[in-house]
């Protein structure tokens, strides 16, 4: 089961919990933590670690403040899982299957 422990953002050290929750994901910026719903598939658990490492990546940078709106923070951060994850997962995959 993919489940890590931990994450690192621009040097900054994120703890991955799991636990029975509504949500697929949340982060807590002050508190460094990301918590995970723990009954997610493999993939589910993926995906979602590297949506709440996106808001992570935009507090971490200081970006969210100018953000100023949860809702806008969310509309980009599923604009870039929507339209660059998936490049980011072919490119890796043609990557792997080309060092073999």
């Amino acid at each position: 089961m993919y489940k890590p422990k931990s994450i690192s953002i621009a040097g900054v050290l994120f703890k991955i919990q799991y636990k029975s929750m509504n949500d697929f994901g949340l982060c807590d910026i002050d508190k460094k933590l990301i918590t995970i719903r723990d009954s997610l598939s493999n993939q589910e658990t993926l995906e979602t670690i590297l949506h709440e490492s996106l808001h992570a990546c935009l507090a971490v940078s200081g970006l969210s403040y100018l953000l100023n709106n949860e809702d806008t923070e969310e509309a980009l951060i599923r604009c870039i899982d929507s339209l660059y994850i998936p490049i980011v997962k072919n490119q890796l995959a043609r990557y792997k299957k080309n060092i073999k």
